[in-house]
């Protein structure tokens, strides 16, 4: 029998499996007597991994994030998810077929939307965003090309177009919606609502949280009038007033026009965001692992978007 195996002491030799499912073991420290459960296969080195391989450890990772995120191990639950991203990005594109790209693109979205759903509970509202945002890109290629060949293949391995194309899309704006309002962005709270109920209209949360937050950009309308209004009450005041009235007024419609900038321009401002968050951020490197760090969800980010933009390129009609 002779085959190479790793045991709780190291590599060893495996030489047989007695009846009663005893494995015998060959070991450099002598021949030893051992339960199955103890005897593995040696995992690959990742270099040397094929693509049903690196696919395979890619969704055992996301399962394994999933009951953590069940355990509420939510920490770990994020490192599995981006260890499942970091072998997906392995993949050569050129030699996937269109059922691996498939298992791919699906496997990237869940991973995404289930980071976000980790974030938000750790109250890290910036990342929960850019992980949304992560799967909204994939989700929004998939709905310019549902005919094409990964489309039909994911529709083969039992997700509908349902799911594809409303659950998950919806699922991913209220999340991103909900990180939007505690980061004070609450005109793109309320464009993601209102698609994820126009996805979803029977979701009473999104509803829930859609009335909310148009309260809020009202609210927001509302105090840039009064404080453009007062400027013109103050018209014979001092200078010297009318200036601290123009000045703030100035900074609070800023602020404000700031906050109700497309959802296109998201990434600028989140890196605004990391930038003033730089100096905390430092300051508690040496206690945090670095999978919990924006710069890990980011760097993580970008890789992902690449490979899903080159599997993604399949998805479009060949043209005749």
């Amino acid at each position: 029998m002779h085959m190479k195996v790793t045991t709780p002491y190291g590599l060893g030799e495996l030489e047989e499996i007695r009846h009663d499912d005893v494995l015998i073991v060959k070991t450099n420290y002598a021949r030893m007597f051992m339960q199955r459960k103890d005897v593995k296969l040696p995992t690959k080195d990742i270099s040397e991994m094929s693509t049903k391989d690196l696919i395979g450890e890619a969704i055992k990772l996301a399962d394994t994030g999933n009951e953590e995120f069940r355990e509420g191990k939510l920490q770990d639950a994020v490192y599995s998810y981006l260890r499942s991203l970091g072998f997906l990005q392995r993949v050569g594109q050129d030699n996937a077929t269109h059922k691996e790209k498939a298992t791919i693109i699906q496997t990237m979205i869940r991973c995404h939307l289930n980071i976000g759903a980790c974030k938000l509970k750790l109250n890290a509202h910036t990342d929960a965003e850019i992980a949304c945002t992560n799967a909204l890109s994939i989700l929004t290629v998939l709905a310019e090309n549902r005919e094409g060949n990964v489309v039909t293949w994911m529709g083969r391995l039992g997700m509908s177009e349902q799911l594809m194309f409303e659950d998950w899309p919806s699922k991913a704006r209220f999340r991103r919606a909900q990180a939007c309002v505690k980061l004070e962005k609450y005109a793109d709270a309320k464009q993601d609502l209102l698609l994820a109920v126009e996805l979803n209209p029977r979701d009473k949360s999104c509803r829930t949280l859609l009335n909310k937050v148009s309260k809020l950009v009202d609210k927001q309308k509302r105090d840039e009038m009064k404080a453009w209004g007062g400027i013109f009450d103050n018209i014979d005041a001092p200078a010297s007033t009318i200036k601290t009235a123009t000045t703030k007024t100035t900074t609070t419609k800023s602020q404000c026009a700031t906050s109700e900038k497309s959802i296109f321009t998201r990434k600028t401002k989140v890196q605004r965001q990391q930038q003033a968050a730089a100096a905390a951020a430092a300051a508690k490197a040496e206690v945090e692992p670095w999978y919990l760090t924006t710069r890990a969800l980011a760097t993580a980010s970008v890789v992902t978007a690449g490979v899903a933009a080159v599997a993604l390129l399949a998805m479009k009609p060949k043209s005749s």
